[in-house]
């Protein structure tokens, strides 16, 4: 009897070794013991873009895969990533390809949005790497894709007067055209003055040159938005040509609802006058 129970356990023994062997082996065959370690790191574009406002952008990429200016131009397609983001809840977009080692991630709604990737390889798709892990914190405050211009704003111009020839090393002779450039500024200062634009139609009629501006700035770097905390005047130029020398031009410019009204001269040695009345919104030094 003991001899039949002894058989029995070295019986089982032997079963449960071959069951381990047999498992052990599976799992190297599939390779889910396989550990991925993290290869990549992900970086943001702009490092204010931490804390955004909703529907605001953020570029991220993996500082790994882009090490050349070429790279942002044609990012490498050797590995393919698959972005995730936590939570999970329809809060967001990517625009453009998002198996690329660059991403643009759009949010709709306030929260905090943690965002890493999985690295495959694009031939296999073998899982072959991990990046880390980055927050974006987005705030209750909207991004809206223009701005108002303040009621208090002025605008403010200087003209100049470009002459060019069409051949070269003829500046003794009388130019071949003639430009008007209006440089305008305004006085009231604006978030991300580097991407915003002051919007403005045009009416060229006989010798009269008008101009309707906008009431509002347009942030022509939407969904994205850098520098919110400069405050810098919005600025830009205004050019024509085919003035009569020596005879008045109508130039009219509406700012906020108002329109304002002058002349413009170009005399015989192409020197610019002006007669404006500087006691509005719309001042020309």
């Amino acid at each position: 009897m003991k001899r039949k129970e002894a058989l029995s356990m070295i019986l089982m023994g032997i079963l449960i070794l071959i069951s381990t062997i047999f498992i052990s082996c599976k799992k190297n065959t599939n390779g889910d013991n396989k550990v991925i370690s993290q290869m990549g790191y992900i970086t943001q574009y702009n490092s204010t873009d931490t804390n955004i406002k909703i529907n605001q952008a953020v570029a991220l990429f993996d500082s790994a895969a882009i090490m050349d200016s070429i790279d942002w131009i044609k990012p490498p397609t050797k590995n393919y990533y698959e972005w995730s983001v936590t939570p999970n809840n329809g809060c967001y977009t990517i625009n453009g390809n998002k198996n690329l080692p660059i991403v643009k991630f759009q949010f709709l709604c306030a929260g905090i949005y943690r965002i890493s990737a999985n690295i495959y390889d694009s031939l296999s798709h073998e899982l072959i790497g991990k990046t880390n892990t980055t927050q974006v914190y987005v705030s209750s405050d909207t991004l809206y894709p223009t701005q108002a211009i303040k009621l208090n704003d002025i605008l403010m111009l200087r003209t100049n007067v470009t002459k060019t020839w069409n051949a070269p090393n003829h500046t003794s002779s009388p130019p071949d055209n003639i430009y008007v450039q209006l440089m305008y500024k305004t006085t009231a200062t604006y978030n991300y003055f580097r991407y915003l634009q002051l919007q403005y139609k045009t009416n060229i009629d006989l010798n009269s040159y008008s101009y309707v501006f906008a009431d509002s700035l347009r942030l022509i770097s939407y969904p994205f938005a850098h520098g919110e905390t400069s405050l810098f005047s919005a600025e830009g130029v205004i050019e024509f040509s085919g003035l009569t020398i020596g005879v008045p031009a109508n130039l009219n410019i509406t700012w906020l609802g108002k329109t304002y009204s002058g002349t413009l001269t170009l005399d015989k040695d192409f020197h610019l006058t002006t007669t404006w009345n500087n006691n509005g919104a719309v001042i020309i030094n």
